[in-house]
């Protein structure tokens, strides 16, 4: 996620418990984490703090810690700067204060289910992705696992926004009469439509803000071929990551097609993947989940957009795997 205020980019280490944060100018990458609380660290036979040798006693399937991450899956940025961060495992919203403070806003870690509610009340079972609308700043979340969105108001009121909880299925309409599969990416455009990746369908869906669900073309794509054109016909392979640009057009991270394609007059054409054409007009990062390569770019995941303020150019990061490939014209979440 990319903050407006600061210029930094904030990327959610998920399998490291930890957020990351790269500098404006990309040369620096540092670990930014809760005040005086140290990382969880995989040994062999268990977690323990970073640093130490040293088991922790605590069951953190049951009784995770309150300020420690656990496999944190995606970050949003707030208008203040505070983090939201939607720690997966734990199946919590957290927020980190610009002081790194870091307190739970939706959930109770270690509980899962689907239950509307107020704070520690509700309750999440596998969320998966975050958004902010710019508007008023409510959040939207994905559920992979109950096949539902969810919304967190500024006051720490969940509830579910479209879907019926573990009723998967595919179904346009009136956001609670819609049915979604495995949705993962969300994003809010400038005008206050929440696009989603749907992981499970290979599917982008559309909620105005008039509540109503659609398909982007109300096509189903074929799956896992790497072609560009019209927005119908266009086929996706496990869209991931997707974000908005300010103009309104839609940046897709296509995990298994290892490109990332956007979304703008009525047609989807490649971003950056196996087609590199670059517009100049945004840098859009991206993470990947395996070795980066230009040439091989695999599951990539937008992370963060900014108006363009140079030649094009790839970063290779071998040892996190971090790879911001400043491309084309269009979006990020």
């Amino acid at each position: 996620a990319f903050d407006d205020n600061t210029g930094y980019i904030y990327v959610a280490d998920c399998w490291n418990h930890v957020i990351r944060r790269i500098s404006p100018d990309l040369s620096m990458v540092d670990t930014y984490r809760p005040k005086d609380v140290l990382p969880y660290f995989w040994q062999r036979t268990g977690f323990a703090p970073e640093g130490s040798s040293s088991l922790l006693s605590e069951d953190i399937d049951q009784n995770p810690s309150p300020k420690r991450l656990l496999f944190p899956n995606d970050v949003a940025i707030g208008p203040d700067s505070s983090l939201y961060i939607v720690d997966t495992t734990t199946s919590v919203i957290r927020k980190m204060s610009p002081d790194r403070q870091i307190s739970n806003i939706a959930g109770k870690p270690g509980r899962r289910g689907e239950r509307d509610g107020k704070g520690s009340n509700a309750r999440f079972y596998i969320p998966h992705n975050i958004a902010i609308d710019p508007t008023d700043h409510t959040l939207y979340v994905s559920d992979i696992r109950t096949h539902c969105i969810r919304r967190i108001t500024k006051d720490g009121e969940v509830t579910t926004y479209a879907g019926r909880a573990y009723e998967g299925a595919f179904r346009d309409g009136p956001r609670l009469y819609a049915r979604f599969i495995s949705p993962t990416g969300v994003t809010v455009d400038r005008f206050r439509n929440l696009y989603i990746a749907e992981h499970g369908t290979n599917f982008i869906r559309k909620i105005r803000p008039d509540g109503y669900v659609l398909t982007m073309k109300n096509h189903r794509v074929q799956f896992g071929k790497r072609l560009k054109g019209k927005a119908a016909v266009i086929n996706f392979n496990r869209p991931t990551g997707i974000a908005a640009d300010p103009k309104g057009n839609i940046v897709v991270a296509d995990s298994n097609g290892a490109t990332v394609r956007r979304i703008w007059g009525g047609g989807i054409h490649p971003a950056a993947g196996f087609d590199d054409k670059i517009s100049r007009e945004y840098n859009i990062y991206s993470s990947d989940s395996d070795p980066w390569t230009v040439e091989n770019r695999l599951n990539p995941r937008p992370l963060g957009l900014t108006e363009f303020d140079g030649p094009p150019s790839y970063t290779e990061s071998p040892e996190g795997r971090l790879a911001p490939n400043l491309a084309t014209s269009a979006s990020i979440d």
